[in-house]
């Protein structure tokens, strides 16, 4: 019997084991190509996400106390610096928001508050169709949706005290950590492009709200200063920017 035969033979007496085989790295095969699709769509949708609540903002430094906001523009006057380049503050903080209407009262918490100005939309889509006033909120969808707010109702901003010494500590002020301000909505946005503007990665939509820079400042009693600066279009470390 010739080897060729010898094989053919063989094949046909574990027809049963080679298909169960067979069978096995099918599924194997489907199952690990499936893996990795889901993977590569996960990780583009990811990319989309974060692109989109990013818009043009390529870096951003965010400080645990604030600072003058000509840093900001110091920092755009620098070598190095693009001419096409934008470098803007702004002021990020976590809250609580408050409905301050005639129904039943509605709170969110961890409420990202933005404050901005015109600059800052410029930078991205899905922006309100004109920047907050001075006394003027605008909210996106999700935290609309937990205060049950519409354009014209009130809400009122818990916002913290700026203090140079913890609360938890045992020096910090236990009391009167908060302040309350009271805000008009302007403008419900839907949570796309900045209206779902974060640092933080995630695919949850956040409560975000945007107020006016200067109204922020006067509220935190911080005139002409703020804590983050965004930048676009910068190469460079912003770090290795400001350093002396």
């Amino acid at each position: 019997m010739s080897l060729l035969r010898l094989l053919l033979a063989s094949l046909v007496h574990h027809r049963r084991m080679h298909a169960a085989v067979a069978c096995g790295v099918a599924v194997g095969t489907a199952v690990l190509t499936g893996a990795l699709l889901v993977g590569d769509s996960m990780r583009g949708s990811l990319r989309q996400l974060t692109l989109d609540r990013l818009g043009r903002i390529d870096q951003a430094l965010v400080a645990d106390r604030f600072f003058r906001v000509q840093l900001a523009d110091e920092l755009a006057a620098r070598p190095g610096f693009p001419k096409e380049a934008a470098a803007i503050p702004a002021i990020l903080l976590d809250v609580s928001v408050e409905s301050a209407g005639s129904g039943p009262a509605a709170r969110a918490n961890r409420v990202h508050l933005v404050g901005c100005d015109a600059r800052f939309w410029a930078l991205g889509s899905g922006g309100p169709s004109h920047p907050p006033g001075a006394r003027e909120i605008v909210i996106n969808q999700p935290l609309a949706d937990r205060l049950g707010a519409k354009a014209g109702d009130a809400v009122l901003v818990r916002l913290p005290y700026a203090v140079s010494i913890p609360a938890e500590s045992p020096l910090g002020r236990k009391s009167e950590t908060v302040r309350t301000g009271r805000f008009t909505v302007s403008e419900v946005i839907p949570a796309r492009g900045f209206g779902r503007f974060g640092l933080r990665a995630g695919q949850q939509a956040p409560r975000n709200a945007y107020v006016a820079l200067e109204s922020l400042q006067d509220r935190l009693d911080q005139p002409g200063r703020a804590n983050a600066i965004l930048v676009s279009g910068a190469d460079e470390s912003v770090q290795d920017l400001l350093a002396p």
